[in-house]
């Protein structure tokens, strides 16, 4: 079974749910509070599942045709009125339901909006960052007799390797709040993510050993410097993947079981 077999049968899942409960809500209404004045002056009220009137006591059909219709119009009467009140009632019930569901949608999409903003904004900061990291260190390695190319390539390789990165957690934040409420966040993508900030660190480590084998003090400072701001940024990365793994989910872990 694929995926999308999958979360078509959760939905139809859901869906059956949700008509289940409507309609079982719908069984447990309480009849309106209307009461219908009987021949001897007593009073009866609605009842059973139809919420009909209950006979007047005494009733029987002996009566004359005179009461009977007179019941009729009067019972007929009651319940225009009952259900004239009941639509109003249920009008403004169902206004407020609106209303308040809307601003709960509004709410929802007003957060994930801001969520993806932020996220947006902190991974042009971190692009800002990278890119200044690799002109220098670029810039620096011209200097360098011994290692200077070796440098200069690795640090744009590891300009790609970052950018890589970023746009597959960029991937998984896109996923909206419902969906992640109900089957979680893109666990592939973030597998995807984390592969390649391995290879993001495995870069570094080799920058690392590169910068050792310059022999000029002040170079060596300067390329450490920007190692230590790429490693910054690696950190950041990981703190991004693991909050994209957070969070309440119905059917993640099944979503985490397919994607493995």
């Amino acid at each position: 079974m694929n995926k999308n077999s999958i979360y078509f049968a959760l939905f139809l899942v859901f869906t059956l749910v949700s008509a289940i409960s409507f309609v079982e809500a719908e069984q447990q209404r309480a009849c309106t509070l209307e009461a219908k004045i009987c021949p001897d002056g007593s009073s009866v009220g609605r009842q059973g599942p139809n919420c009909e009137f209950a006979e007047c006591p005494g009733s029987s059909d002996s009566d004359d045709d005179s009461k009977g219709v007179e019941n009729k119009n009067q019972e007929r009467e009651t319940e225009r009125l009952g259900e004239a009140e009941f639509d109003d009632d249920s009008a403004t019930s169902t206004d407020d339901d609106i209303a308040t569901s809307t601003e709960d949608d509004d709410i929802a999409t007003s957060t994930d909006s801001d969520d993806k903003f932020e996220f947006a904004k902190r991974a042009e900061e971190r692009r800002s960052r990278i890119a200044n990291a690799v002109q220098e260190m670029i810039r620096v390695s011209d200097d360098s007799e011994t290692v200077g190319e070796q440098i200069r390539v690795m640090a744009q390789e590891q300009n790609q390797e970052y950018e890589e990165a970023e746009v597959v957690i960029e991937n998984v934040a896109k996923r909206g709040g419902f969906a992640r409420f109900f089957i979680g966040p893109d666990y592939g993508e973030i597998k995807k993510a984390e592969q390649y900030v391995e290879k993001y660190n495995e870069r570094l480590q080799k920058m690392g050993e590169e910068v050792s084998k310059v022999t000029a003090q002040t170079l060596v400072d300067s390329l450490n410097a920007q190692i230590k701001e790429l490693e910054q940024v690696k950190t950041e990365l990981t703190s991004e993947i693991e909050a994209q793994k957070g969070g309440f989910s119905l059917f993640g872990w099944l979503n985490r079981l397919l994607s493995k």
